[in-house]
């Protein structure tokens, strides 16, 4: 099974929102624009690993809210979001 997290950073007035261009990953997502995240660490919390890929991907510094998850075939996906 493999975790992933997932975040939507907004702006305060809720009509922006911050998006990423893929440029690794699976061919189906390079150049696409997507939310923030990628895979947890082994053992990694998925708070711990949201604050991480906010801050790789976007140099943000921001309180994520968990705001549920998901399941797959093989894989999970945390989703966050921040303002």
């Amino acid at each position: 099974m493999i975790h992933y997290v997932l975040g939507f950073h907004f702006s305060a007035d809720g009509k922006r929102v911050t998006l990423i261009e893929k440029n690794r990953g699976p061919t189906e997502v390079v150049g696409r624009w997507n939310g923030i995240g990628g895979k947890r660490g082994h053992g990694e919390p998925p708070e711990d690993a949201m604050v991480r890929e906010g801050s790789e991907e976007a140099a943000l510094s921001v309180e994520w809210e968990h705001m549920g998850h998901f399941r797959g075939d093989g894989y999970t996906v945390d989703l966050f979001r921040a303002f």
